[in-house]
């Protein structure tokens, strides 16, 4: 299949969300991005990688996470959170 082709079937509703969990999701999420300009041909404003944290306990009240209290002690064996990366992909990918 062409980049062209791909190009064309971005606006489409039927978009399959991909997620992984890793240990490292920077460098995951670097990948994704790369594989979605190189591969899909996307462009800078039509990427759809995004990075963050999925399960686990609630964090603050806000529900942002944060692995370091207020006595800059790690909280990662408490609050259990996987790091997460998705983009989403034409379904015949």
């Amino acid at each position: 299949m062409t980049t062209t082709y791909f190009r064309e079937c971005q606006n489409k509703q039927n978009m399959t969300p991909v997620r992984t969990t890793c240990g490292c999701f920077w460098h995951v999420q670097h990948e994704f991005v790369e594989a979605e300009r190189k591969i899909l041909g996307r462009s800078d404003d039509q990427i759809t990688s995004r990075a963050g944290y999925a399960g686990g306990k609630a964090g603050a009240l806000d529900g942002k996470v944060c692995y370091h209290n207020a006595g800059n002690v790690a909280d990662y064996g408490k609050l259990g959170h996987a790091e997460v990366v998705s983009m989403r992909i034409p379904p015949w990918v």
